[in-house]
This record gives structure tokens, C-alpha cells and sequence, in this order.
């Protein structure tokens, strides 16, 4: 019983001593719980007010760069996110602390389609790079005790693109990274084409069957249309060709004949060499509308 109530006045002593600490640490640390700053989502609202708030940084660091990579990713989150950066940039805020934004995206197609005519991004860019796979050369320093042969194989199985090449082990042989990248079950590289075109296309069968086609030696729009499910005539392949051509996987040329001028019978496709990018082909679209004599003579001609 002695024991019970030494034990029950040590508890009041100590109670004691904290209702007395309470007020001079709740003095001490008041300061700081209402200094503390909300959290980050709280503090903004919405696209708009962080744009904002970077305005207002840059006004303290002239010159900053915002960077926004993958870009389509972030509108596909937040559709409105071009008009509200379309009205910010008319806001002339950023102009103050010289405030520039990079959009950058792995979709080129989508990067394209957002700076468009029609999309209100359009006409408030200053400078537009494409950022192009490597050279052979360049893509052969990733395994430079190879042979040539072997990194020239290779270059034509994954071009120049540094995250593929990163992949290649060069203590192995071309066929056994072949085999380790594509033909083992669940490796990196198998399903990357599916991959890439899903991220760009709402039918990735349609478009694999169009660019499936060429390699076969059908380069023909009415031969690539027999070739592919669900198309009866060539102005339903014009869209899969105009996409296929935005995201540099086929090329298009046109061949000129003195007995046939219409350029939409003489279209022919190609499979765009996988890491030089070299050119850019003019736009199926405005290859059909062609409807007027050329002023050079026959032969064949690439449209850039």
C-alpha cells in the first residue's frame, strides 16, 4: 500500500512539473508552428498560381528556365494545360524576370499536334529542336572492340538511341545480345514497338500492319490497303501514314511520270532509316492535294 501511494505521488510530481513546462514551451515553440509554412499543394491552386509563383522567382533570378519533360503526359493529366499556359505567356508576367519555359517530349507526334495551328501553343515558341539519334559512328563508340560488320548490325537492328545501346553487352557477341534484348521471354526490348506505338496511337494493330507491310517489298498505297485489315480504299490509309510519318518511322516518296501528274497513285513508302534522321518528308495530306503539273521533269522526287 506504501508502495502504491509513493508511486501514485511520484505521478502528481511529475504531472505537476509538466502543467508548469506546458505554457513556456507552447510560448517557445509558437513562433515556429505559426512561421511554418503550409503544405505545397495547399499553397497553390492549380496550374495557374505556380506558374505564378515561378514568375515571381524568376523576377529574383533573371534569365530562369522552367523545363517541363514529356510534356503530352503532363496534358494528358490536365488537358487545360496549354490554355493556361497560353494565358499566362499573353499575361506578359513572365517578361519581368525574363522567365523561359523548355517543353520537352518523347512523343513527337503529340509534341507536334500541341504546337499546331489549331492548339493554343501555337505561335509562342521561339525555337523548336528535334534532338536526332545518333550517327553510326557515334552509336559504334558504345561497343568500340566489335568488328564493323557487327556494330553495323547492330545499328540497323536498334539505330541510335543511346538507352538501346546502353542495354548491349559488349563482352557477348552481336547474336547472343540479339537474343538476350529480344527473343528471351519478358526481356526489355520485346515489346517495345507495341510499347511506342501505344503511347501514340489508339489503334497500335492497324498501324503495325501498315508499317509491317513495307519491309515486304508493298510500298504502294493500293498494296499496303490489301495488306491491312478493315481498309478498302487508299484514302482510308491516308491518317496511318500521316501519323507513321510524324513519329519518323516511314518516309514517303512520290514518283513523277509525264502520263500520270495525280501524286496520290504515286505514292511510295519507305521504312525511315533507324537512327540517321535524315530529312523529313512533306505530309501525306498535302502530297493528295497535289493536283497541278510539277515544273521539273519526270523522275523521282522525295517532297521535304
Amino acid at each position: 500500500m506504501q508502495h502504491a501511494t509513493t508511486k501514485y505521488k511520484a505521478c502528481g510530481w511529475r504531472r505537476g512539473v509538466a502543467d508548469q513546462l506546458r505554457p513556456k514551451l507552447r510560448k517557445s515553440y509558437e513562433p515556429v508552428t505559426t512561421a511554418k509554412r503550409p503544405p505545397l499543394r495547399r499553397r497553390f491552386h492549380g496550374a495557374f498560381s505556380v506558374l505564378h509563383h515561378v514568375a515571381k522567382r524568376a523576377e529574383q533570378t533573371k534569365g530562369l528556365i522552367l523545363a517541363l519533360d514529356e510534356f503530352p503526359y503532363l496534358v494528358g493529366g490536365n488537358s487545360a494545360l496549354p490554355s493556361i499556359m497560353q494565358k499566362f505567356w499573353d499575361s506578359k508576367v513572365a517578361e519581368a524576370g525574363a522567365l523561359k519555359f523548355v517543353l520537352c517530349g518523347s512523343l513527337i507526334a503529340q509534341m507536334e499536334e500541341l504546337l499546331a495551328e489549331r492548339n493554343p501553343l501555337y505561335g509562342r515558341k521561339n525555337l523548336a529542336r528535334e534532338i536526332l539519334p545518333m550517327s553510326l559512328r557515334e552509336a559504334a563508340e558504345f561497343l568500340p572492340q566489335w568488328d564493323p560488320v557487327d556494330q553495323i548490325s547492330l545499328f540497323s537492328i536498334l539505330g541510335g538511341v543511346p538507352y538501346y545501346l546502353s542495354m548491349c553487352d559488349a563482352s557477348r557477341s552481336l547474336a547472343e545480345n540479339v537474343q538476350n534484348l529480344f527473343l528471351v521471354p519478358s526481356v526489355s526490348l520485346q515489346e517495345e514497338p507495341e510499347f511506342l506505338l501505344r503511347a501514340e496511337v489508339n489503334e497500335p494493330r492497324c498501324y503495325a500492319s501498315v508499317a509491317a507491310a513495307i519491309p515486304d517489298g508493298v510500298t504502294k498505297a493500293s498494296e499496303i490497303v490489301a495488306r491491312v485489315p478493315g481498309l478498302k480504299e487508299v484514302a482510308q490509309l491516308s491518317p496511318y501514314l500521316v501519323r507513321l510519318q510524324q513519329m519518323r518511322v516511314i518516309g514517303v516518296s512520290v514518283l513523277w511520270t509525264p502520263m500520270n501528274m495525280r501524286a496520290i497513285t504515286n505514292i511510295r513508302c519507305r521504312i525511315r532509316s533507324s537512327g540517321s534522321g535524315i530529312g523529313s518528308c512533306a505530309p501525306i495530306s498535302k502530297l493528295m492535294a497535289v493536283d497541278s503539273e510539277p515544273k521539273f521533269g519526270s523522275g523521282t522526287s522525295t517532297l521535304k
